[in-house]
């Protein structure tokens, strides 16, 4: 319409100016017309930007997000948002702003492969367009990162009592992972795990540790590696994870037997240090006699009446020294027993005043019985009297009534039992009590009789003494006849 009317006016004029007037006159309309179009087609728009995820990811689809508050001082109209440099921006629907309304909208901002090859700050020109108002440009910023710089993972010190290791992950931009799978692996421990993570978001999780795997690892610095994966693509991060220093070395000991006495000592490493055990082992100079190691000590030291002996390794950890002692008393037991047997008989010897000895023969009986000589032997080791001489008669035997020099006093028959008197014994002298038994069953093999008893007055004190036990092996030795 405006066209039209301007036509028209310079067909009237036309006719009254000359050539030159008519081309200075249309220059100035042309100049207005101008001025005119521009004042219409610019939009009149104030438009404040605040990042909510200024960051993209390079291997990710992920947008940057941005809060548009827009304000219309222009005319009421449908705008756009769009841009030409390879970006994509939604909403990429119109939408209507009202003359003098502030219209708040959420930009998410996508660029393509080619804008996220470099990382670092990436600024853009974007345009806002409106049907009947123009267009009107403005510019972003953006942030472009790689994966494998979005995230950081570690993980908190390790004890050596410590039950179980706490790891993390850390968002380090301003963006939102919604899903996340992240695998952390080491010497400690395997684990994975689903999460998300807010912009700037620290997450931690608690693995519990294998006691047992750990008490052979030694402290010192390990690799933990975090295999993150979102949207498919795949990253690792490694990090140090510290197992502290702990130095412990237990003492474990275990004795057994008597005779024969085994005892067992153990130094368990049971830190993460290589650490040197020491055992020591105190012997007294008679028990180092009998005493012996399944390791041989490498230094033997003597202190008075003790000899300690020295045993030295490293061990690594969960590492365990062992040295086995074996004391064999039985040796020494026997000579001991021995000696008191020994001692017993000596005493018993010196504290007797007659000794008595009982011995037995084979004798050749004429009608073919078993027959045999018993003979007791009487010494005087100091004067005794008042002597009686008891002596039994096996049940299997008869007592042939034929005697030596001296005749018994009596013969108990129901007991089986000789008896013999004789007044007094002096020191030095001997006597000798002899009978003869027979037997018309045979004897074969051991044939044993009782002991002998001799009781006297010695000092006014009435003592008892047995005599040694006979025996006799049937083997016939023809040494007399009856």
């Amino acid at each position: 319409m405006f066209f039209k009317v301007l036509t028209i006016m310079v067909n009237k004029i036309r006719s009254s100016l000359s050539s030159l007037n008519i081309i200075l006159l249309f220059s100035a309309i042309l100049v207005l017309v101008l001025a005119s179009s521009t004042s219409v087609l610019a939009a009149d728009l104030v438009i404040e930007k605040t990042p909510v995820s200024d960051v993209v990811i390079s291997d990710l689809s992920q947008p940057a997000v941005f809060s548009f508050k827009i304000t219309n001082n222009g005319a009421e109209d449908y705008f756009t948002i769009y841009s030409l440099v390879g970006v994509k921006i939604e909403p990429t629907e119109s939408f209507f702003i009202s003359a003098g309304e502030i219209k708040e909208i959420l930009v998410r901002v996508y660029p393509n492969k080619d804008l996220k090859q470099d990382t670092g700050s990436l600024v853009f020109v974007y345009k806002i367009k409106g049907e009947n108002s123009g267009i009107q440009e403005d510019t972003l910023t953006l942030n472009v990162v790689k994966l494998s710089d979005a995230f950081t993972a570690g993980s908190a010190s390790i004890e050596l009592q410590s039950e179980s290791a706490v790891v993390y992950i850390k968002n380090n931009y301003n963006i939102r992972f919604s899903k996340a799978r992240a695998k952390f692996s080491s010497v400690f421990f395997d684990f994975s795990q689903e999460f998300s993570l807010e912009p700037f978001e620290k997450k931690e999780f608690s693995i519990p540790l294998d006691r047992a795997k750990i008490s052979s690892l030694s402290a010192g610095q390990y690799i933990m590696k975090a295999d993150v994966e979102i949207e498919g693509i795949k990253n690792r991060f490694e990090s140090n994870i510290k197992f502290s220093e702990k130095s412990l070395l237990e003492t474990e000991e275990e004795s057994y037997g008597i005779a024969i006495r085994k005892t067992v000592i153990s130094k368990v490493n049971k830190g993460n240090l290589e650490t040197v055990a020491d055992i020591v082992i105190k012997k007294n100079i008679i028990s180092r006699l009998f005493t012996t190691f399944d390791l041989e000590p490498y230094k033997v030291e003597r202190q008075g009446a003790s000899v300690y002996y020295y045993w030295q390794k490293e061990l690594k950890p969960g590492e365990i020294f062992t040295v086995r002692v074996t004391t064999g008393w039985l040796l020494p037991l026997l000579i001991v027993l021995a000696a008191v047997v020994l001692a017993f008989f000596i005493s018993m010897y010196r504290r007797s005043h007659i000794i008595i000895r009982k011995r037995v023969g084979f004798v050749r009986a004429k009608g073919g019985e078993f027959a045999l000589r018993v003979s007791i032997h009487l010494k005087g080791k100091s004067f005794a009297e008042r002597i009686k001489i008891f002596d039994r008669v096996p049940a299997i035997a008869k007592l042939y009534e034929r005697f030596g020099a001296i005749q018994p006093s009596r013969f108990d028959a129901a007991n089986r039992r000789l008896e013999w008197n004789i007044e007094s014994l002096d020191k030095g002298e001997e006597r000798v009590l002899s009978y003869i038994i027979y037997s018309k069953v045979g004897i074969i093999g051991r044939f044993e009789l009782p002991k002998a008893t001799v009781v006297y007055e010695k000092d006014g004190k009435i003592i008892e003494s047995q005599s040694n036990r006979a025996y006799f092996i049937s083997e016939p030795k023809h040494k007399e006849e009856f």
